[in-house]
């Protein structure tokens, strides 16, 4: 009886810890617009898009998708990381602080746009960053509680809130963009032209390359910077077309690693990788070697092995995966025509604050 009681209490007390924190959460956006610190709350509006706030917690959850894309750019570009003054020294006139604050605007104002259009057809009731937070802190009371009761959980046992937040955002625009694809199909004319443009050489599924590959990762996947890993992929090129067997170049050079795949050229088939792979070797022979070309993450060299010949699909074979294509193009270009033409207005102390902050 003891013990059922004392379990009974501890409910009781998640649920108002659950509720408090709640509370709190909504309270704070009442004091959180208050620039007079030298900080910034998470919760301070740093620009709204179309009158909806968009927070500094909520930018920099796009600053961390973006950092990576944006440092391995300004190291291409000539930036030294090593630099303390990495961030603020400019490159082409912009530096990239200034680079990463925009990019991680421009994701930060599209998500809000397709929460903003979802909520507009129903999909959603709350787009306000305290009532995802809420939704955070649910989930991860309701795993770890599941977790406690003896059940089973997909994914970690608890969410980050950068997870969570890419997870919905992502979830939501598959969503929306299923519930807008019957607004978004194309014309007869436009289906055609989209076949002759990009869809006439689709291989049927009796097509097949088998290929040995070398490759350089660079990162954020291996520990070379992007220049640094295409001249050596450049230098064992040449022993590759020398003749000297894939394996053994990989043997005798540090960072390089070799590879063999199967590639099915069925459409839309592959991980990105595949696809660039597919895309250099499709017109290749059996024993060509290809030159270096971009892969995922790193450069890479390919010689194909084997191949079986390819059947092409026609129009009539293509249309409903084109009209699905389209619809999803069309959709694409609809956000993007939203985000572009949207009012944003930014509170640009706010955002002198964030440069600092994040590129600390």
């Amino acid at each position: 009886m003891r013990d059922k009681q004392i379990k009974s209490a501890v409910k009781i007390a998640v649920i108002v810890i659950f509720i408090l924190t709640a509370f709190l959460f909504v309270a704070c956006q009442s004091t959180a617009n208050d620039t007079s610190s030298d900080t910034l709350s998470d919760d301070f509006v740093v620009f709204t898009i179309n009158g909806e706030p968009v927070t500094f917690r909520e930018l920099n959850n796009s600053v961390l998708h973006v950092r990576g894309n944006v440092i391995s750019s300004s190291i291409v570009q000539g930036a030294n990381l090593a630099d303390e003054d990495f961030w603020h020294t400019p490159i082409n006139g912009i530096t990239p602080a200034e680079n990463l604050i925009q990019e991680a605007i421009d994701r930060a104002a599209r998500i809000k746009i397709i929460q903003m259009e979802a909520m507009e057809h129903g999909l959603i009731d709350d787009i306000s960053y305290s009532g995802f937070m809420a939704a955070l802190l649910q989930e991860n009371m309701r795993r770890q509680t599941e977790i406690e009761q003896g059940g089973i959980i997909f994914g970690p046992q608890s969410y980050s809130e950068e997870l969570f937040f890419d997870i919905q955002a992502s979830e939501l625009e598959e969503n929306l963009n299923r519930w807008l694809a019957p607004l978004m199909g194309a014309t007869e004319e436009e289906l055609r032209e989209f076949y002759e443009s990009e869809w006439q050489n689709t291989p049927t599924e009796a097509g097949w390359i088998f290929i040995e590959k070398l490759y350089v990762p660079f990162m954020p996947t291996g520990f070379l910077f992007p220049d640094e890993a295409w001249h050596i992929a450049q230098e064992i090129l040449i022993y590759a077309l020398s003749g000297e067997g894939f394996e053994e170049i990989a043997e005798r050079h540090d960072y390089v690693e070799v590879t063999t795949q199967f590639l099915g050229l069925r459409r839309g088939e592959g991980n990105i990788g595949q696809r660039a792979s597919i895309q250099t070797a499709f017109n290749f022979n059996t024993g060509d070697i290809s030159a270096v070309y971009e892969d995922l993450n790193s450069w890479a060299i390919l010689r194909v092995l084997d191949r079986n010949e390819v059947v092409y699909q026609t129009y009539e074979d293509l249309w409903e995966h084109m009209q699905r294509a389209m619809a999803a193009r069309n959709f694409a270009e609809f956000i993007d025509e939203l985000t572009t033409t949207a009012e944003i207005e930014i509170n640009d102390e706010a955002i002198e604050q964030t440069k600092v902050l994040i590129t600390e």
